[in-house]
Order: structure tokens, then sequence, then C-alpha cells
């Protein structure tokens, strides 16, 4: 296999010292199969704080470490340093980890999978286009109409919130950053509000938000199982992720024909509904 080293004080920030192989990088849960693993990760209900796993297994194992679960085996890196190397290393068409959960949902309803699910010459492709319509500065500064209302409301939202202390004091705006997240997007996208801010959003947005969630939450049990199993097995975790997608894509299914009538009903001439 690919043998890569890094410097034991850590980080490729301080060069290379000594080349050791593959399989002296340190691994989580010592010899035991990915299969076991996995078995212990989902019994023990580990896969709801994974990013507290790999804290503890940072500190005990070091900056650099190998860990197996399921079929798929990972290296996982702390330091900015490291992972500035292996960035420098990909080359032209790096080759990310597939959600895989995602793509089968996409194979299993025949939908076409986004960047996120691609690779190589074809991710690279589809990166170009999108540098130029959506992260070039040129096409960032077309988005601040669409975002000014929607932090202006978020904004309110906070002030309403630290407001009806008394006195003032600290509030988790965690979940409402969340749906700033998702109210932003979709306004982006479809030139459509969700209303989430509002004291009693409608029950389409209640849904997407849901489904969102939902999404999210089961990805994690599902990341190192093959779907095929998932599926035949009938996990509760595999049929809510499916259930989830299916309601994130007729939301946006729905918003994009409402997006392409007003588009429609605009006179020659007149202002569209998205620019």
């Amino acid at each position: 296999g690919v043998s890569r080293g890094v410097s034991q004080g850590g980080g490729g920030s301080r060069g290379v010292s000594q080349v050791l192989p593959y399989r002296d990088i340190p691994t989580a849960g010592g010899g035991s199969s990915g299969w076991s693993n996995l078995w212990r990760l989902w019994t023990s209900g580990d896969y709801t704080r994974v990013h507290l796993n790999m804290t503890r297994d940072f500190q005990r194992l070091g900056p650099i470490y190998r860990e197996r679960l399921g079929s798929r085996e990972s290296v996982n890196i702390y330091r900015p340093g490291d992972t500035a190397v292996l960035f420098g290393a990909e080359g032209r068409h790096p080759e990310r980890l597939i959600l895989e959960p995602w793509a089968a949902h996409r194979r299993y309803r025949g939908h076409r999978g986004g960047i996120f699910l691609k690779n190589g010459s074809e991710w690279r492709g589809e990166r170009l286009a999108l540098n130029q319509e959506v992260i070039a500065p040129a096409a960032v500064s077309r988005f601040g109409p669409w975002l000014e209302p929607v932090a202006a409301d978020f904004a309110g939202l906070v002030e309403r919130r630290l407001r009806g202390r008394d006195p003032p004091e600290p509030t988790d705006i965690t979940p409402d950053l969340f749906r700033f997240a998702l109210e932003s997007s979709f306004h982006l996208l479809y030139g459509e509000r969700l209303g989430l801010f509002g004291d009693s959003p409608s029950e389409a947005a209640e849904r997407f938000i849901w489904a969102v969630e939902t999404m999210l939450r089961t990805t994690i049990p599902l990341l190192y199982l093959p779907p095929w199993a998932a599926r035949a097995l009938g996990l509760r975790a595999w049929r809510q992720h499916t259930q989830a997608w299916d309601t994130i894509f007729q939301h946006a299914e729905r918003s994009l024909r409402d997006l392409e009538q007003r588009a429609r009903d605009v006179p020659l001439g007149g202002q569209r509904p998205f620019a």
C-alpha cells in the first residue's frame, strides 16, 4: 500500500523527518475487525457522538490515526498542517468521501447525483461551473439583496429572545442558526421564504425542517453500513432516511415549479422573480 510519514512532532508544516509504513499508523479499536467495531458503535449509541469519540481518539492516539468501521477504513487527521499537505498532493481530480446513504437514495429513486456525490473529472467540471456562477466575487455580490431580509429577520428574532429575559442573559441560538441556514439557502435557490422565524411556520415548512433534521441525524448510523444491507434488513434508520429525502425532493420540486410559473407570468421586459 501507499506509505506516508510525518515528523513525530506532528504536522506537515514541520516537514518530514521519517517515512513510516501505513501499517504503523495507530488504529482505534486495536486489531478489532471493522464489523465488530461497527457493532459496538451501534449497540453503544456512540454514533450520536462521533465528534466526541474522535476527540478522545486524537488525545489517545495522536494527530493521525486509522479507524475501521464496517467495510470502510479511514485515516483521521487533526493538525491543519497535515491537512494542507494532503490537499496539496490531491491534484486536479481529488477523491472525496461519497456519502453512500445519499447516493443510494438517488439510485433507488432514479434521481441524479449532485456535485457532493461526484469525484474526479466529473466533479471538477461541475465545480468550475459553480465557481463562475456561485463562488466568484462577482457572483456572490448578487446574493446580498436575497440574504439581507433573512438576516434582518434573524437578528430580530435573537433580539426578541434577549428582550424576553430579565435580566438579559446569554441564550443558545444554535437551533436558530440552523433555521437561518435553511431559510437563506431556500430563498437564494427558489426566491421563496420558508417562514421559519415566525411564531407559527406553515405545515409545509415544518415538514421540510423535520426532513432535513432527520436526514442529517440518520446519515451517521448508515454511513458505514452498505445501503443494500440497510434496505434488506428494513432498518428504521434507512426507512426514515428515505422518507426524509423524499420529503426534501418533493418540497424542492414544488418550489421549483412555483418559481418557473412566476417567471412565466412576468410580462416581457418586467422584473424577474429571481436574477
